[in-house]
């Protein structure tokens, strides 16, 4: 095992289904490794955006912790809860996932569908890529969840997004004059 607790490292290119496979496949570890008391976040990243912004080239790192038992923010009743479709606009999800976590939310992410996933997954990398210059480190948990009943049967992924590091504080509200004088 590395020093930053990686594991493994998978090299993916191709379309969706590539990732719909993958993040499957750390949901089912993760089950399998709850009874040891281990759980898996995957930190993915996506290569040659610069040149082209639509590149499919990703990095999906897989790390193991300790399942301390403890729920991240993502699993409070307050948490921020996005619905990623095949034709969501990864960098707007981006934003908004950002948004949330500089205001202290918990997040998460609800995808279902090879094209979803992949959208999802990349929405998640850029919203770590804005969080990054100001100190904070967003992983992610995906976890298979089942579609509300208005819903076709299939597999729904939940990208549950864990932050290390502390959000910037929001500027306070400045006082008005009259309050001050009082």
């Amino acid at each position: 095992q590395a020093e930053d607790g990686i594991r493994d490292c998978l090299l993916s290119r191709g379309l969706g289904d590539v990732y719909k496979r993958q993040v499957k496949a750390v949901c089912l570890a993760r089950n399998y490794l709850e009874a040891d008391r281990l759980d898996l976040v995957v930190d993915p990243t996506f290569l040659g955006t610069e040149a082209s912004p639509a590149s499919n080239e990703a990095v999906i790192r897989v790390a193991a912790a300790p399942r301390d038992g403890a729920p991240a923010a993502a699993d409070g009743p307050d948490a921020q809860e996005f619905n990623v479709a095949s034709g969501s606009v990864p960098t707007a999800v981006a934003g908004a996932i950002a948004k949330a976590v500089r205001k202290g939310d918990g997040v998460v992410a609800f995808a279902m569908g090879a094209q979803a996933v992949t959208r999802g997954i990349k929405a998640v990398w850029k919203a770590k890529t804005y969080l990054a210059e100001e100190g904070v480190a967003l992983t992610v948990r995906p976890e298979f969840c089942k579609p509300e009943p208005d819903e076709a049967w299939s597999t729904k992924i939940a990208f549950k997004c864990l932050v290390a590091g502390a959000p910037a504080e929001p500027a306070a509200e400045p006082e008005p004059a009259d309050a001050a004088a009082n």
